[in-house]
């Protein structure tokens, strides 16, 4: 079905077409049940992706990659791939060097996340240093006129590589206009054995706020369950996140995937305490 997609979408155009074209697409929906508010279903996407991809005279691959929302518009991350020996090279809307690393703490199908896992870039360069990945990003001062919009005026920097049995990272954003707030420097690390997954994650920034991530996550053939903490301290040692997420998710097959998550967050005034979610994602 998608080479028969492929072959309209290129047929369309009546130009030449020298790429090999996938097209692919995701779809998502939750019944929300959240404490003080009247119970909701969400609409969390309806994404169609148009990615394409072919060889360089020089031996080296290039491709691309455009994600449209089909409730409106763009949905971002359109960008432009070069890859060969020497690593890779990507502009447009691109993840970050910290975003390339972190997150690995964020193992809830809906909620949750750590605060720290680093922006959207316009540039991105990732190499090979023996067995470690680095990377390193930059979006200009001036931002982007992307459709998905991406963080303007930092730079970051980040590398990741495998320690025994576990994968660490360390990476850091320098930020111009906003260091004071937002420079950032994060570690994490995870390791697997035997069907089960931690991982931790900590994040220290220039305004002496900071931010931890905790996860661990048990699959059992077709069933994933998993559990994440998430809290973040401000400057002035307020707790302003403290974040629990307990969640199954059984993969169907044919690209269907349903989950059951429950959230809590305990921080003084946080806006939702509780969040019980339903979802359903389908995927081709």
């Amino acid at each position: 079905m998608k080479k028969i997609i492929a072959v309209a979408v290129a047929a369309a155009f009546a130009v030449p077409v020298y790429a090999d074209i996938n097209v692919s697409g995701q779809l998502e929906f939750q019944y929300k049940a959240q404490d003080g508010a009247d119970n909701v279903i969400n609409d969390d996407g309806q994404l169609l992706t148009v990615k394409g991809s072919s060889k360089l005279n020089n031996g080296m691959t290039v491709g691309a990659d455009m994600t449209f929302d089909l409730s409106g518009g763009s949905d971002g991350g359109e960008s432009i791939n070069i890859k060969g020996d020497f690593g890779s090279f990507s502009m447009g809307d691109v993840s970050g060097a910290l975003d390339s690393v972190g997150d690995y703490s964020d193992v809830s199908p809906e909620e949750g996340g750590f605060s720290a896992d680093g922006n959207d870039a316009n540039f991105v360069v990732a190499t090979k240093l023996g067995a470690a990945t680095v990377y390193l990003s930059h979006a200009p001062t001036a931002g982007s006129n992307l459709a998905g919009g991406t963080r303007a005026d930092f730079n970051a920097y980040a590398i990741k590589m495998p320690v025994g049995p576990a994968e660490v990272y360390v990476g850091a954003e320098s930020h111009g206009a906003d260091s004071a707030t937002r420079d950032v420097i994060a570690y994490g690390a995870k390791s697997s054995f035997g069907g089960v997954m931690v991982a931790a994650e900590y994040a220290d920034y220039d305004s002496g706020a900071s931010s931890t991530g905790l996860a661990a996550t048990y699959s059992m053939g077709d069933i994933k369950l998993a559990i994440e903490s998430q809290s973040a301290q401000s400057a002035a040692d307020v707790t302003t996140a403290d974040e629990t997420i307990l969640s199954a998710t059984y993969n169907m097959g044919g690209g269907l995937k349903v989950y059951l998550e429950s959230r809590d967050d305990d921080a003084a005034g946080a806006a939702t305490t509780g969040i019980n979610t339903f979802g359903m994602q389908y995927s081709f």
